[in-house]
């Protein structure tokens, strides 16, 4: 007999379609696969992918602003009412994120439907504790400063670390993973960042692109559908001249060889309006919106060489 995937798509994008969420681009819209985001679907179906092979690790690499934190939300609730017996953790870098976290929880919570549901007997600011009273979710704040004691005296089934490069701490980080289930078959471990150059969350990113048990995701800018400016508008005909400069060439062709992606024309007027009237700096480009993963992790305070060739050096 087959087994049934660990990971069900269709159940996922059910209990998605259920749920009212106030998005940045649209106001409030009901999270139907059709409403996701480019990323948030890439991100969803490489994590169900990734279960489903029998992973339960996954060290997320992403662009700025491409909703994924948003979608591990989502997929956070849905795990907290799909299995028993549960003990998670959502894991943010200081206060002010995990209150205005908390706040999208409890949208997702409130709207979403039977048989979808859950109740909750606590939810506050430490923790949401459901009425069966078998399934809680902690809150925990790993600071950026040192906080060895981060996790302990816990035992996590799953957990979502948002932002681990701003984490202050390894000694504290390897604390909360040492809280991890081993061998419980609905562990789920969701990792993921932003770059902020050559850190820990570096360090992990590799071990997770040569490990067997652990798996990387990279989400680039160009997978959020809302990162373009289309034909017609005043940016597109200011920043899209027909050509690639070098630069952008060399990781539009990368792009299409490591991921199968084709970048398009309104992409690039998006990137180039981006550059020069928003962030203003490369190497910031580089790192806040990675066309590659080679280009997230850019060697920040050098005044003297391109994206390029910094990463061509640290590959």
């Amino acid at each position: 007999m087959m087994m049934k995937p660990v990971f069900n798509l269709a159940k996922f994008y059910e209990f998605a379609a259920t749920v009212t969420i106030a998005t940045k681009e649209r106001g409030k819209i009901r999270m139907t696969k059709e409403n996701l985001l480019g990323s948030q679907v890439y991100f969803i179906e490489e994590i169900a992918r990734g279960l489903n092979d029998g992973i339960h690790e996954f060290y997320v690499l992403k662009g700025r602003q491409v909703a994924v934190t948003t979608a591990t939300l989502l997929l956070d609730m849905f795990w907290l009412g799909k299995h028993e017996g549960l003990t998670g953790a959502f894991v943010t870098h200081d206060e002010t994120a995990r209150d205005m976290f908390r706040v999208t929880f409890d949208q997702i919570a409130d709207s979403t439907q039977p048989p979808f549901k859950i109740s909750f007997e606590i939810n506050n600011r430490t923790q949401m504790v459901t009425t069966r009273g078998d399934n809680r979710l902690l809150y925990m704040v790993a600071g950026t400063r040192k906080n060895s004691k981060l996790g302990k005296g816990s035992a996590l089934t799953f957990a979502h670390l948002t932002e681990e490069s701003e984490y202050g701490d390894e000694e504290g980080l390897a604390s909360l993973k040492a809280t991890f289930a081993q061998e419980n078959p609905h562990r789920l471990f969701i990792h993921e960042s932003t770059a902020q150059g050559y850190n820990h969350w570096y360090d992990s990113w590799l071990a997770a692109k040569s490990s067997n048990t652990k798996r990387a995701i990279f989400v680039g800018w160009w997978r959020n559908d809302f990162y373009r400016k289309k034909k017609g508008s005043k940016e597109y005909e200011v920043y899209w001249d027909g050509r690639h400069t070098p630069e952008e060439r060399k990781w539009v062709r990368e792009i299409e060889q490591i991921y199968d992606y084709k970048i398009d024309d309104e992409q690039i007027a998006w990137w180039r309006w981006n550059l020069a009237e928003e962030t203003k700096d490369e190497l910031l480009m580089f790192q806040n919106f990675p066309p590659t993963e080679h280009y997230a992790f850019v060697k920040s305070g050098s005044q003297f060489f391109s994206g390029a060739r910094i990463n061509d050096e640290f590959k």
